[in-house]
């Protein structure tokens, strides 16, 4: 039976909490692991061909086609992110135990242990608005649609996606029905959603930690080679191993980011235009929450990339010109290699970072203005 998870825990800890919530990860409960994890991709599979045939058989005027457009490359984004899960659980439950062990390590050293325990400290700060911010989403969205429809007299009714639905929903008791199993369908699969920023986050979070103590040594110790320069082997492992596992699909992520959350400031601009305020803020909130996974991925990729060109800062504070002629020489090989920053990346081509993000944003708004003009 899954607990609450303690007030006290580490990162780590939450993470596969998350993971485990999410159905995405097996901690002792094989059976409720296999069950849960079959019933996301049943669900992804469900609100793809729904999205999909609601985009070619459904309503044909344009904002209604570009809205389910959107939704589909959300949803096909969340069954690949599903499926990578599936087939690199054991990639990732090796790449977070070695995070841990990092952890426990670093925390025997007196004067580095606090980068690590803030890091938990924010951890446990972050991790409560992820979980009620999402998972939240379609169960919040169908009680105000709820509400909305009821005190219409049923005149308007909504969906949280433009599934497509092949029975009559005129009577109110289908109506209701439809929008359960929607919502129960969304709910399953927003959880893929909050999987993924929980491991951005919880990578994010100790890797920078166990760059900072490199750092904090580097300004105040005495230099010992083989000491830092596997400590720098080790940051430089654990952030090529991250962009393996995960590089692709920040690649596609960030390539349709612009497409996603389009649809939705359409149809929020054609709900002012029509007085329906509630569709407008919902569908504004549903555009936040599609642009939210590049935000996280460039956020994160930049952090992480700030704090490794630290890392030649830190190694010239160092009282280089108190040392031996071999200490000096040691500590030039280190800051040498410290001159190539390791970056979460796609392939070396693209650097997940603020200059991405920006980039992706100047598009959406390109398409945006594109389709309010000529749609």
């Amino acid at each position: 039976m899954v607990t609450l998870v303690p007030k006290d825990s580490t990162v780590t800890e939450i993470n596969y909490f998350a993971l485990t919530l999410s159905g995405l990860m097996e901690r002792g409960y094989k059976k409720i692991y296999l069950l849960h994890n079959s019933l996301i991709h049943i669900s992804a599979f469900f609100t793809i061909i729904s999205v999909g045939a609601e985009l070619f058989l459904g309503e044909k005027d344009t904002e209604s086609i570009v809205e389910a457009l959107s939704q589909l490359v959300v949803c096909i984004l969340g069954a690949i992110k599903s499926f990578l899960f599936s087939f690199k659980r054991k990639e990732i439950m090796k790449l977070f135990d070695r995070l841990e062990n990092i952890r426990v390590k670093t925390l025997k050293d007196e004067e580095n242990k606090h980068f690590f325990n803030y890091a938990d400290l924010r951890g446990r700060k972050m991790y409560p608005v992820l979980f009620v911010a999402l998972p939240c989403y379609p169960i919040s969205s169908f009680l105000l649609n709820s509400i909305s429809e009821i005190m219409s007299g049923f005149s308007t009714k909504h969906l949280i996606y433009k599934f497509y639905i092949p029975w009559s929903t005129e009577e109110i008791w289908i109506h209701v029905l439809t929008n359960i199993i929607e919502t129960i369908a969304t709910f399953l699969y927003v959880c893929v959603y909050h999987a993924f920023y929980s491991v951005e986050i919880t990578f994010t979070l100790y890797t920078t930690a166990y760059i900072k103590s490199l750092q904090n040594d580097l300004k105040n110790k005495v230099i010992n080679k083989q000491q830092y320069f596997e400590h720098h082997k080790d940051i430089n492992q654990l952030i090529n191993d991250y962009t393996e596992i995960w590089s692709f699909l920040m690649y596609v992520q960030t390539v349709i980011a612009p497409i996603m959350p389009c649809g939705n400031i359409v149809s929020s601009l054609r709900a002012l235009q029509r007085d329906d305020t509630s569709k407008s803020f919902e569908n504004i909130i549903r555009g936040i929450l599609c642009l939210l996974p590049c935000i996280v991925t460039c956020v994160s990729g930049q952090v992480i990339i700030t704090q490794m060109e630290r890392l030649h800062e830190a190694a010239y504070m160092n009282n280089w010109y108190e040392q031996k002629p071999r200490v000096r020489k040691d500590l030039l090989k280190l800051m040498t290699r410290t001159t190539t920053t390791a970056s979460v990346n796609y392939r070396l081509f693209i650097r997940f970072d603020h200059d991405l993000l920006s980039k992706v944003l100047q598009v959406i708004y390109s398409y945006t203005m594109l389709m309010v003009n000529f749609a």
